[in-house]
């Protein structure tokens, strides 16, 4: 295995976590990789501190995006400055486990007829204790049944070849922000094979702060639009796939504090 992997990751006002994350990428067991850090205007000390990695490491760059453009667009940016064969998108307040990128490798070298690899999350808090873990349907098959209903790839866990990327258009959607990342699934499903290994392989933080919990109602609303979207363009569907999305549409009418205690509770499993 040589291929270089791309690990993306968008910065913005994440200096109590990003160290965590990139010394996550520098203590992989595969070294062929370079990491792009894209600062989206932070406010904090996010910049000094990414800048300080790229400039003691050379398999790291750094960019900063003159004003702030959201996390869809400075993803795209990251993306056109890749070189690898492979993506692995890491938010910057993750933690990938140190065989995570050798065994997305080995995966999509091992299985040419698939696009995208992800795995199991381990879910933490901000002081980077585990709370939970999120386990994902992790065949083919099994993640088509469930696509019009959820999201079945976690991003942050994920793996990609650029290559199916650029054929699918070499963009994220950034209409649909902050659920971008599950318009993105959806399209390259309708095209290849993806799967989940049945394994954790990334630590996804929750905190108060990220888009989705921020902009919950937002999110509900865009994730309907993206799968009515895909069902329009010949996504199966089934009778409990539309009972579930008529609930989603129910959960807009509650309050926020009760639509994420309802998503934590169905997705995941307290330790």
């Amino acid at each position: 295995m040589n291929a270089l992997v791309s690990v993306i990751m968008p910065v913005y006002n994440a200096e109590r976590f990003i160290c965590e994350s990139i010394e996550s990428i520098l203590g992989q067991t595969y070294e062929h990789w370079e990491l792009i850090l894209i600062d989206d205007a932070s406010g904090d000390g996010s910049a000094m501190l990414a800048r300080g990695y790229a400039q003691k490491d050379s398999r790291i760059r750094f960019y900063a995006n003159e004003k702030n453009l959201g996390v869809a667009k400075t993803r795209n940016r990251a993306l056109s400055l890749a070189r690898g064969a492979f993506v692995a998108p890491l938010d910057n307040d993750d933690v990938a486990l140190s065989s995570r990128l050798e065994e997305q490798v080995r995966f999509l070298e091992t299985h040419p007829d698939h696009a995208l690899v992800a795995s199991d999350l381990e879910i933490i808090d901000e002081h980077s204790r585990a709370i939970a873990v999120r386990v994902y349907p992790h065949s083919d098959s099994e993640i088509r049944r469930c696509l019009s209903r959820m999201n079945p790839i976690a991003s942050p866990a994920s793996m990609f070849r650029r290559s199916a990327f650029l054929e699918l258009g070499g963009v994220y959607d950034e209409s649909v922000c902050p659920v971008e990342d599950y318009d993105f699934v959806i399209r390259v499903a309708q095209r290849f094979k993806i799967a989940n290994l049945e394994r954790i392989l990334t630590r996804y933080r929750i905190t108060a702060t990220q888009a989705k919990s921020v902009y919950l109602k937002k999110t509900l609303r865009t994730t309907l639009l993206i799968q009515d979207r895909a069902l329009a363009s010949g996504l199966k569907d089934s009778l409990y796939n539309k009972i579930f999305r008529i609930g989603l549409s129910g959960l807009l009418l509650l309050p926020n504090r009760v639509v994420m205690w309802l998503f934590k509770v169905f997705t995941f499993s307290r330790n």
